[in-house]
């Protein structure tokens, strides 16, 4: 939001400097961004007095002056300005100087003219960006005077940070009434001085709302005999203050009295209205709507637009249309002035990807009772630069008026909450200078204003205190007391316990945006149905993404870029997918793993490995049976073009692992191999054992013997592995040293090699328990497998 000075000063005596105005109007929430229009003293940019200006001889569109800077002759400077004449005062930069942006003015030699350092533009002082002409002074100041503000006559505009929540401060007039708060310096407020005469507006405009919980107010005055032409410079200069263009003297009445109180205005050509009538309404599916801005615009069937009897003539809140704009041809308008639900109009304006001042300021809430006063103000302001004639009367068609919010306060609560000892009077004080009402007693009711829609709890009302009174007058707290209570939450914890699981597992955690280009999930080849953003910031960005995979290869190609090939991340995120067009997307929350590069970095002893599918197998492997309890199986499966593997545990599938396929890798531009896995993290969260039982450790000896069979290709190694573990109660773990294939075992045969541990806890295991369960463990491969014994 921009803020000149000379303009805030219409509505507060403000009397404090640039830098105590920005100070105050940050320590109010406000945060000032910058001051344009200031102007620091330069050496060697001083006041000229233009002696003499010729035109050049070898150059049509310069001129050659001699310019008086004070000193024993005047400088001979060659200037392209328009405006530079015989007898002007000026800005001059003298060479051997530099400008505010640093740039050093030399003498140079232009089209054989000598030119000893140039005439100034507002531009290069940096303090406009008007770069037309050259600066015109007073005649008053003297030659080689130091150049300061003061010579300047420039006005700063502070350009002020609001947040979504304070539409009250998107006007002139509210950001007045913060300031005056610290300044005291009081709030005058313009008066609309209206004469009222011939029709009635009853008579020329029949308004009718047929969607009152989008369009709770509607009001309009008729204006005639009006005469269309440019606007005074000092409405032109106003506007261009806060970027605005002037068009015509209507139409920047409406825009000016939207910068002074916040709330957007519409004027329409009358004849343009067929019956004088506005119909407000929801638009039909699939109708036509050009606006302003020559734009036509397809309507879904929802937006809420101003009719007359036969069509369209607004986007309502948002912008006007083009059938119904002000021309010189213009001699009645049609002033409307109305609120409208900030939810509509901002699911509108983003649909159509259209941005307007109206549509900024009705999105986050505009002031219901504001409606009439900013019409009389434009109304009065018409008259005065137009003209016209104000018909008698208002329509105003109120079918959901809007009551000011009434919030009970506590003193001992803002007290308590804010540390301080404050009185009510002096609550009551601070609150009444933004226009908070408040009732009497050390308990009061405190009656929002309609202009301040975020104020709804007694929370609201005790910050508006702490920002008013100034956060320097709560004392700091020598101690503090907290609540070492936690409110349980099992998913969180979970999700903690799960992160740091992962951080001991040597990984690094990212976090990705959910947000993918759509090609991405055509890379992959994902069937799942992508939720498309209907007006997406960035088109690279303009889906939600399907599989987590796409993220963590822009991660994974990130770091390859800056030569760290030993990516080890995991990030526990969503994935989205659209069910129906009426529909809320399906969510997932998963836990998704990729690795590239060495296991654990390069060790001194270059016996460094490097990650391999039965790696990330291993580790997937751990993990799950550390949270689950239960070992998991893996079965064979394709993943997105690459053979990979489906983990289960029981019935319940709960992830993959995978190499990324050469296909994946080519279309990211990734050399380096990578592995991933993903985990379903609701289903993991359904097997979580809910303790860990600790066992007794036997003090007696184990057992371990080796056995290798042969079995068929497709014979599973884990389940194998789970037979044997399950045979006895005896077997304390199995783990497999060796896999061998070799012509000799014939095709489709492989060796596979266990080591088996037993051990009691009663005992020592005898010979005879040793061999009966290894004979056990034998009898069960060969009948389950196939497997034959290798000697």
């Amino acid at each position: 939001m921009k803020a000149p000075l000379s303009w805030l000063k219409e509505y507060t005596e403000v009397t404090a400097t640039v830098n105590e105005i920005s100070e105050a109007f940050t320590n109010l929430g406000l945060e000032v961004e910058g001051v344009a229009g200031q102007y620091v003293p330069m050496p060697g940019i001083v006041v000229g007095k233009v002696l003499h200006s010729a035109r050049h001889p070898n150059a049509g569109k310069l001129t050659v002056n001699k310019v008086d800077i004070g000193q024993e002759r005047p400088l001979d400077i060659v200037c392209g300005a328009p405006n530079v004449k015989t007898g002007l005062t000026v800005a001059l930069i003298c060479a051997g100087n530099k400008l505010p942006n640093g740039f050093e003015i030399k003498k140079a030699n232009i089209r054989g003219e000598l030119s000893e350092g140039m005439i100034c533009s507002g531009r290069e002082l940096g303090i406009s960006e008007d770069a037309a002409g050259i600066l015109e002074l007073s005649d008053a100041y003297k030659a080689g005077e130091t150049i300061t503000t003061g010579h300047l006559n420039i006005d700063p505009v502070f350009e002020i940070a609001v947040l979504s929540n304070r539409p009250d401060c998107l006007s002139l007039i509210g950001l007045a009434r913060e300031l005056q708060v610290r300044t005291h310096s009081g709030l005058t407020l313009p008066s609309a001085v209206l004469v009222e005469g011939g029709d009635k507006t009853a008579d020329k405009i029949r308004v009718k709302i047929e969607d009152p919980e989008d369009c709770p107010r509607y009001t309009a005055r008729h204006i005639a005999r009006v005469s269309i032409g440019p606007s005074p410079a000092w409405l032109v200069n106003r506007l261009a203050s806060v970027g605005m263009r002037s068009i015509n003297n209507v139409v920047d009445v409406t825009n000016f009295v939207l910068m002074e109180t916040g709330h957007p205005l519409h004027a329409f050509d009358y004849d343009k209205i067929e019956g004088g009538a506005i119909i407000v309404r929801r638009a039909a599916s699939g109708e036509h709507f050009t606006t302003l801005d020559a734009k036509e615009h397809v309507l879904a069937g929802n937006e809420l637009l101003i009719c007359d009897e036969k069509r369209s003539v607004a986007l309502a809140g948002i912008m006007g249309g083009l059938n119904s704009e002000i021309s010189s041809a213009t001699t009645e308008v049609l002033l409307e002035s109305a609120y409208f639900n900030p939810i509509c109009i901002r699911k509108t304006a983003r649909k159509l990807g259209i941005s307007s001042e109206s549509s900024y300021r009705f999105e986050r809430g505009a002031d219901p009772e504001g409606t009439v006063k900013a019409l009389d103000r434009a109304a009065a302001l018409i008259c005065e630069l137009a003209g016209g004639i104000v018909s008698d009367g208002i329509v105003d068609e109120n079918p959901g008026k809007i009551m000011p919010v009434k919030i009970p306060v506590r003193t001992s609560r803002v007290n308590a909450l804010l540390g301080t000892s404050l009185q009510a009077g002096e609550i009551k004080d601070v609150l009444g200078k933004i226009g908070i009402i408040c009732g009497n007693g050390q308990d009061f009711d405190a009656e929002a204003p309609t202009n301040r829609p975020d104020l709804t709890r007694e929370v609201d009302i005790v910050e508006e205190v702490a920002r008013l009174i100034g956060f320097n007058r709560i004392q700091a707290a020598a101690h503090a007391s907290i609540s070492l209570v936690k409110n349980e939450n099992q998913l969180d914890d979970f999700r903690s316990g799960v992160r740091g699981t992962m951080k001991g597992y040597g990984l690094t955690e990212v976090v990705t945006n959910s947000l993918i280009n759509p090609r991405e999930l055509e890379w992959l080849g994902a069937s799942a149905q992508p939720v498309v953003l209907l007006n997406p910031l960035n088109p690279d960005m303009s889906v939600m993404r399907t599989a987590m995979l796409p993220s963590l290869l822009t991660v994974a190609k990130a770091n390859f870029s800056r030569n760290n090939t030993d990516v080890r991340i995991f990030e526990i995120g969503k994935t989205f997918e659209s069910i129906g067009p009426a529909v809320l997307p399906r969510e997932s929350e998963e836990i998704a793993i990729l690795v590239s590069g060495l296991v654990a970095g390069r060790r001194w002893d270059n016996k460094s490995e490097e990650w391999s599918i039965y790696h990330l197998k291993g580790l997937a492997d751990s993990f799950i049976e550390y949270v689950t309890g239960k070992r998991p199986s893996f079965s064979q499966v394709q993943v997105c073009g690459a053979p990979g593997l489906s983990m289960q545990v029981g019935q319940e599938t709960l992830g993959v692992l995978a190499p990324v396929s050469a296909v994946l890798k080519k279309r990211y531009d990734l050399k380096p191999d990578l592995l991933y896995c993903t985990i379903n993290f609701a289903a993991l969260f359904a097997l979580r054992r809910q303790s860990i039982i600790c066992g007794p450790v036997s003090k007696f000896p184990p057992s371990d013997r080796d056995i290798a069979v042969v079995v068929d290709e497709s014979a599973s190694v884990d389940g194998m592995a789970g037979d044997i573990q399950r045979e006895s109660s005896l077997i304390e773990s199995v783990t497999v040293f060796d896999i061998f294939r070799s012509d000799e075992l014939g095709a489709g045969k492989k060796s596979i090699a266990f080591s088996i541990r037993m051990r009691a806890f009663e005992a020592t295991l005898t010979d005879g328990q040793v061999e009966s369960t290894f004979q056990k463990i034998v009898a069960k491969l060969k009948s389950r497998y196939k497997a034959v014994l290798r000697s």
